[in-house]
C-alpha cells in the first residue's frame, strides 16, 4: 500500500514511478563500479609493488657486482652490522641527491659543453674514489689518527662535491673520530665504505653515460 501510495504521489507531480527492477539494476550497477574501482586500485599497488622489487632487486645486484670489481666485497660482508644507520640502499634517494649536485653545478638544463664538463667531474670521481678507499683502508690499520683524519677529510669533500652524500657522512665520521684520536674499527667501517661505494659508483656510470655525447 505504502508503494502505491508513493507511486500514486510521483504521478500527481508528473513525475514517473520507478520501478522495483529499476532500483535493483541500479545496485548491481554500482556494486559492478565499485567491484572494478577496487580491482584497479589492488592492481595499481601490485604494480607498485613489483616496480619497488624490482629497483631493489637491480641496486643489490649492482652492488655486489661493483664491490666484487672493487675488491672489497668482503669488507662489505664484514661491515653489514654498522650499516643501519646509513639507512636503505635506496638508489632513487642517492641520484636525486647526486642529479641536484649535478645541477648546482650545471644548470638544470645543461647545454652539451656543460654535460661533457660533468661527465669528465664523475669520470674523475670514479676513477679516483677506489684507490684513496684502498689508502684509507691502509691506514685504519696502520693506527695513525692524524693520517686517517687527514685522508677521510679529503674523501669527505670530494664525495660532497659529486652529491654522494651518505658517502661524504661515512667518511665525515671517520674523520670526527680520529681528530678525537680514536681509529673506527677498520672492517665495520669499510664494511660501510665499500657498500655505499658500490651504489655510488654503479649510480655515477649511469649518469655520465647520459652527460657524455651521443648518448
Amino acid at each position: 500500500m505504502a508503494g502505491a501510495n508513493g507511486n500514486t504521489q510521483l504521478a500527481i507531480r508528473g513525475e514517473s514511478p520507478v520501478s522495483s527492477g529499476t532500483i535493483n539494476g541500479w545496485a548491481t550497477a554500482t556494486v559492478a563500479v565499485v567491484a572494478a574501482t577496487t580491482t584497479v586500485a589492488t592492481a595499481t599497488v601490485a604494480t607498485a609493488t613489483v616496480a619497488t622489487a624490482t629497483v631493489a632487486t637491480v641496486a643489490t645486484a649492482t652492488v655486489a657486482t661493483v664491490a666484487t670489481d672493487l675488491g672489497c666485497l668482503g669488507d662489505m660482508a664484514a661491515g653489514r652490522a654498522g650499516r643501519a644507520q646509513d639507512g636503505r640502499m635506496d638508489v632513487s634517494t642517492r641520484e636525486a641527491d647526486i642529479r641536484a649536485r649535478l645541477a648546482d653545478i650545471g644548470g638544470d638544463r645543461p647545454g652539451a659543453a656543460e654535460r661533457a664538463l660533468l661527465a669528465r667531474l664523475i669520470r674523475s670521481f670514479a676513477g679516483n674514489v677506489p684507490g684513496k678507499v684502498d689508502r684509507l683502508a691502509e691506514l685504519l690499520r696502520g693506527g695513525d689518527p692524524e693520517a686517517v683524519r687527514d685522508h677521510a677529510h679529503g674523501l669527505k669533500g670530494s664525495a660532497s662535491n659529486i652529491g654522494a652524500d651518505t658517502l661524504s657522512g661515512i667518511f665525515a665520521e671517520v674523520e670526527h673520530s680520529a681528530r678525537d684520536g680514536v681509529i673506527p674499527d677498520a672492517d665495520m667501517t669499510l664494511g660501510r665504505i665499500c657498500a655505499e661505494q658500490a651504489l655510488v659508483l654503479g649510480l655515477l656510470d649511469g649518469l655520465a653515460r647520459e652527460m657524455e655525447p651521443n648518448q
